[in-house]
């Protein structure tokens, strides 16, 4: 991550560590005897790669970004909300911030999440509902207020909420999560971005 080596070498760092990840995260369950060969990261590097991936998503140019982003997805696919609950807080912290940098990077990193729930049932998708009753309403209040903001990051980040609402709500309208006037709000809005 650090701006002082040449951006080729940290690219293909990421992709080095986008390729661990998604080798060795998790141990395949499997009905052979158990081979000692079999290798996985350990739970230190695991938790020092779920501490720091998000602020490495945000701060990140775009080359390197793709390539963490697979990570997320894989990481959120076997850990949430068992052993990385942690995301949705630091979505939470860097959607609070004034930058709108950030809340793109936290916003791609996220929708990695909502992809993994968007066809799952209703009982399983509770951990991923809890989450959206911290995170949506933030989400609808950044909306609005960069609506009228036609730059291009504000534009991508007002499309990368649109994604994430509309994985939300694509196959099951939460009722327990959306109120009748949360909805309005958002109907309104998204109108008002696509006139």
């Amino acid at each position: 991550m650090s701006d002082q080596i040449q951006m080729p070498v940290r690219q293909a760092g990421a992709i080095y560590l986008k390729n661990m990840v998604s080798q060795f995260w998790y141990e395949e369950k499997t009905d052979k005897p158990s081979d000692s060969s079999t290798f996985t990261l350990s739970e230190v590097d695991k938790s020092t790669i779920r501490d720091n991936l998000i602020e490495a998503v945000i701060h990140s140019p775009d080359p390197i970004r793709v390539q963490l982003i697979v990570c997320v997805r894989t990481i959120t696919q076997h850990d949430f909300p068992d052993k990385w609950v942690a995301i949705v807080d630091k979505v939470h912290h860097f959607i609070q911030n004034n930058d709108i940098n950030q809340w793109y990077g936290a916003l791609q990193a996220y929708y990695q999440l909502c992809k993994i729930y968007e066809y799952k049932s209703v009982k399983d998708r509770e951990p991923y509902h809890k989450a959206m009753r911290v995170l949506l309403p933030m989400f609808l209040e950044r909306l609005c207020q960069i609506a009228d903001d036609q730059s291009d990051l504000s534009v991508l980040t007002q499309k990368q909420i649109l994604k994430i609402f509309f994985t939300f709500t694509q196959f099951i309208l939460p009722l327990d999560v959306l109120d009748k006037n949360s909805m309005n709000t958002w109907i309104e809005v998204a109108n008002m971005i696509l006139a």
